[in-house]
């Protein structure tokens, strides 16, 4: 793991809700102690793992609270098959709830946690053209990264690629 102390930085402020964002050197003090993990194994058979996790506790000297945009765990996990021609890949990426400011820049707002699954493949047709598809979102989900800003749905996406 990790830990680091923030002393100084410049951060956005907005004196009132109605007015523009000014950017502000800040002295107050952040800490944030972080532990990060990751694995890799070949299972045979073409197959083989990845995963990570971080977790991560962020908080505001000043007054003791979380954060802003900063989730207190993160974590992915992905499957992947290499044959003979052809090759799948199937993700799962996931993040805790975070503390956020609403637009207005004062009211205190929590960004729902989520997980998000996607699916990739590719077949090789020969004379270097590889045939390429993939999902993202693959169950739809609703979901947020920052607060406000929502993502796409389900997407597929189909290519092909003329290899080397």
């Amino acid at each position: 793991g990790f830990w680091s102390h923030l002393r100084s930085f410049v951060t956005t402020t907005r004196p009132k809700p109605s007015s523009k964002r000014n950017p502000q050197s800040v002295s107050k003090a952040l800490t944030a102690d972080r532990t990060e993990i990751s694995i890799q194994a070949a299972l045979g058979r073409g197959f083989r793992v990845e995963g990570a996790y971080s977790r991560s506790n962020a908080v505001d000297l000043a007054n003791g609270s979380p954060q802003l945009r900063s989730p207190k765990a993160v974590g992915s996990a992905s499957v992947f098959w290499q044959g003979d021609k052809a090759n799948l890949a199937l993700s799962l990426r996931a993040q805790s709830s975070q503390a956020d400011t609403a637009f207005d820049g004062f009211s205190p707002v929590t960004r729902p946690s989520y997980a998000v699954a996607d699916l990739a493949g590719g077949y090789d047709l020969g004379h270097r053209l590889v045939l390429t598809a993939r999902i993202e979102n693959l169950a739809d989900a609703a979901y947020q990264q920052a607060y406000g800003f929502g993502t796409p749905g389900r997407a597929v996406f189909l290519g092909l690629r003329v290899a080397h």
